[in-house]
């Protein structure tokens, strides 16, 4: 019987130390793969969904590699509404990086070749807008939305997705601060100034 119960004992502690050597192997593998490829993690999280921490390792990515590539992509899966109890909102620091890169025009005409639709300059534009909506409210989003178009009052402009992202959620205060900030007479500024009816 004392053969029988060290024999048990010797089973079960090198199945212990099995188990334990494959879950620090794939804890060592997961780090890797996170400081070595922050992108790949991040696609994985935001395929299951887990927002936080997808956005954490893009944020890795763009920090690691300092490409517009990556920070327009990190733009693109920040939540405009996220802001801190601070006040302050990363969609907001990272698009005014972005719209601030000195190629970034010339980025949203690559991105834009094969496309159709909303462009990537309107769509940046209208979520950085929109962001600062949530961040620090609706006379700080118009400025900004008014510097952005200048005489450009294209289709999607910040104008209209700011209109469009509030919906019928706008106040008739907020509706006549964006009406009176609106500064063209081209077809699509007639349009949002209808949708603020």
């Amino acid at each position: 019987m004392c053969l029988g119960e060290s024999m048990s004992k010797i089973i079960i502690k090198s199945a212990l130390i099995t188990f334990v050597s494959v879950i620090a192997l794939f804890l060592a593998v997961y780090f890797c793969v996170g400081i070595f490829s922050p992108l790949s993690i991040a696609k994985s999280y935001d395929k299951l969904g887990n927002y936080d921490i997808s956005v954490k390792y893009y944020e890795k990515q763009y920090k690691k590699t300092q490409k517009i590539e990556d920070l327009a992509f990190l733009c693109e899966k920040l939540d405009e509404k996220n802001v801190n109890k601070k006040g302050e909102s990363k969609a907001v620091y990272y698009l005014d990086k972005l719209l601030s890169c000195e190629n970034y025009v010339s980025f949203c005409q690559e991105k834009d070749k094969n496309s159709r639709g909303i462009t990537a300059k309107e769509f940046f534009d209208g979520k950085y807008v929109v962001s600062i909506y949530y961040e620090s409210g609706i006379e700080n989003a118009l400025e900004k939305a008014t510097l952005i178009i200048g005489e450009d009052y294209t289709e999607y402009n910040p104008f209209y997705i700011l209109i469009s992202e509030i919906g019928d959620n706008i106040s008739k205060e907020e509706s006549e601060k964006i009406r009176n900030s609106i500064n063209s007479n081209n077809e699509f500024a007639k349009r949002d100034l209808q949708l603020l009816k």
